[in-house]
């Protein structure tokens, strides 16, 4: 987002989203995924394609944070939220249904409110849109993530009308999806510093993994920005980056984590 009018204030905070590829090769990427939270470990994190092994080490790995614990099984085998403990407190959370072609994907959303700001309250919020292999998409070629953005868009309008709130995602869509967030007054992070969107997907050097090329899906192996964190309201942005990470000569993940630092604005 542009800088507002608004004078900064003092507290500043970093999020990431990050797309932690399931199980996947998980024994060749443990490590690194381990290194990666120890050295870069994000005030508020939210994670596509969790698995519950996934959520046990980000626990671990994370001994400073909270994250949302609920029966649903989407928060453990879809999407979670960790915040760093001593700068959020959680109000509520929830989940919902945004038309996403998986068993339990959601919406997922965390109402959260900074310690250091008492007045103001965050709705922050993950998701994974559907991707373009999906059988139902392939069946009739018909884009599924426009209308799941605006569904998110509408849920998180009627959960924050007005309010500062931040969408991160792995969006699955270059354009499209992404023109509806811009178009209902969002600004992803690299947008609002003046900047292109780099690269998300894939990590390079995934592919000695053999887990991106497939001659059944070029698109898979097309480097792309499709993890993205969007803002509004009272919030300027300060940095955004998509880390390049590799923990000896290991990926952690096929896609990279974006993060991005933002400052309450008075």
């Amino acid at each position: 987002m542009t800088l507002p009018d608004d004078a900064l204030g003092t507290v500043s905070f970093t999020t990431m989203t990050y797309n932690l590829w399931g199980d996947h090769f998980i024994e060749e990427r443990v490590d690194a995924l381990r290194a990666l939270f120890a050295i870069r470990p994000p005030d508020i994190l939210g994670t596509q394609e969790l698995t519950p092994r996934l959520q046990a080490l980000l626990d671990e790995a994370l001994p400073d944070h909270d994250r949302v614990h609920d029966d649903f099984p989407g928060w453990s085998t879809r999407s979670n939220i960790w915040w760093r403990r001593e700068m959020f407190e959680l109000i509520e959370h929830g989940h919902e249904d945004i038309g996403i072609l998986v068993k339990h994907g959601a919406l997922f959303w965390a109402r959260l409110r900074p310690r250091g700001v008492p007045s103001q309250e965050l709705l922050f919020s993950t998701s994974h849109l559907t991707f373009q292999r999906n059988p139902a998409e392939l069946a009739d070629l018909r884009n599924r993530r426009v209308p799941q953005a605006r569904a998110a868009i509408a849920e998180l309008e009627r959960l924050s009308p007005d309010g500062t709130v931040i969408f991160t995602a792995d969006i699955n869509d270059v354009a499209p999806a992404q023109l509806e967030f811009g178009l209902a007054g969002y600004r992803d992070c690299f947008t609002a510093l003046g900047r292109h969107m780099p690269p998300t997907h894939p990590v390079p050097a995934s592919v000695s993994l053999e887990g991106v090329w497939s001659p059944e899906s070029p698109i898979a192996g097309a480097a792309k920005g499709i993890d993205v964190i969007f803002a509004r309201g009272a919030l300027a942005a300060r940095t955004a980056e998509a880390v390049e990470f590799f923990h000896r000569g290991k990926v952690a993940s096929d896609h990279m984590p974006v993060v991005a630092t933002y400052t309450f604005t008075g």
